[in-house]
């Protein structure tokens, strides 16, 4: 699978809208969930290694999960 991930995010409105690019994200995905910044620190950790989580990022939901089906 290819390393490269865009991540789009608005700051407002809430709920914060996001667009992910990236060559494993099947075209045409969309994820019925809530997510937040802490959300996409989470993923940000993941997709870099890092293997504990900051702050509220260990209880953030998944995002990784959410879309691929495993993090």
């Amino acid at each position: 699978r290819g390393t490269t991930v865009v991540f789009i995010v608005w700051d407002e409105p809430t709920p914060m809208p996001f667009v992910i690019v990236a060559p494993w994200v099947r075209p045409g995905t969309t994820v019925a969930g809530t997510f937040n910044h802490y959300s996409l620190l989470r993923a940000t950790e993941d997709l870099l290694g890092i293997g504990e989580h900051l702050g509220r990022a260990a209880s953030a939901a998944d995002l990784l999960l959410a879309l691929t089906g495993h993090s």
